[in-house]
């Protein structure tokens, strides 16, 4: 493993130049793509060269296959007899690299192109976002009525105060990314319909505004931990942090588990969401219970009381 580097890398199906270009110049550093993921994608470390990379679209994909498709191979076999290699995937996204100067692109019918995104972008990235948008929202009305009934209680205290802060920066982030997404589809269509390619989004506008969010998020998320240390217990903390993280990897468990029981994505799909379901159900559990005998002493140094 010693060769090997996990990086965080932001991705987003619309912005697919911008990361053919960071692969390009992590390549020229020595670093090679191997595999990518949700978050994390695992380079490994070699000599340095200059290598072109290209990212593309197949709506077949999906994690939760068993194996690759008979059209996703008949893709494979087009693309290498093109002079570009396959490196990995990540549900409908494809990422091939070439070692000639000028590859020949085998991709060459932009409209197909944009289709394909759309076709994506719609079947994973969309519906999540939408769900997510109106999840927090819902949140937003339960504090917004936590407030109304009383507002004292409410603005003293100050981890109710961080969550609704955050819940609010991911909505309004959220938002902007499915504006931002929608901008450029009528930019590429624009573009194509007048012989052009799909609209290029690396835009210094996005980079502020994710920067802006990025960094408003872990300094609010390490502040509100130093508030919950006084608060709860450490082991308290502890266990709601590592919340997340239990369940990616039990998600991620039963899907590998699935696909080399060969099982199909429709069946992957529903068991594995179903044993996530269960795994949060059953880590809550866990944490009320722990709170029941042993306490986490939460709000025993508040200066604030309601006198009634």
């Amino acid at each position: 493993m010693k060769n090997k580097v996990k990086k965080v890398i932001n991705f987003r199906f619309d912005r697919y130049k911008g990361t053919e270009i960071k692969l390009e110049k992590l390549a020229a550093k020595g670093l090679f793509l191997e595999e990518c993921g949700a978050f994390l994608w695992t380079f490994r470390k070699g000599e340095p060269k200059n290598l072109k990379y290209t990212v593309t679209y197949f709506s077949e994909g999906s994690v939760f296959n068993p194996d690759i498709t008979d059209n996703q191979q008949t893709y494979f076999d087009y693309a290498k007899a093109a002079g570009w290699n396959f490196v990995t995937q990540f549900n409908q996204m494809q990422i091939f690299c070439s070692e000639a100067d000028n590859p020949i692109p085998f991709e060459t019918d932009e409209k197909e192109k944009f289709d394909n995104i759309k076709r994506c972008m719609k079947k994973s990235f969309l519906p999540s976002i939408i769900v997510m948008i109106l999840v927090f929202m819902f949140n937003l009305v339960v504090q917004f009525n936590s407030f109304q009934l009383n507002p004292i209680d409410f603005l003293s205290d100050p981890s109710r105060l961080f969550s609704v802060a955050m819940i609010l920066a991911v909505v309004i982030y959220e938002v902007y990314f499915l504006l931002d997404y929608f901008i450029w589809c009528k930019r590429s269509e624009r573009s194509i319909a007048s012989g052009g390619e799909c609209a290029e989004n690396i835009s210094m506008v996005r980079r502020i505004v994710h920067l802006i969010f990025m960094s408003f998020s872990f300094v609010s998320f390490g502040y509100f931990l130093y508030y919950l240390v006084f608060k709860i217990s450490w082991f308290g903390v502890f266990l709601c942090i590592i919340q997340m993280p239990i369940l990616l990897i039990v998600f991620w468990l039963s899907i590998k588990y699935l696909k080399k029981k060969k099982a199909s994505a429709t069946i992957n799909k529903v068991i594995s969401f179903t044993v996530l379901i269960i795994a949060d159900f059953a880590y809550l559990a866990f944490i009320v219970l722990f709170t029941i005998k042993f306490g986490f002493n939460v709000g025993a140094g508040s200066d604030y009381r309601t006198v009634v």
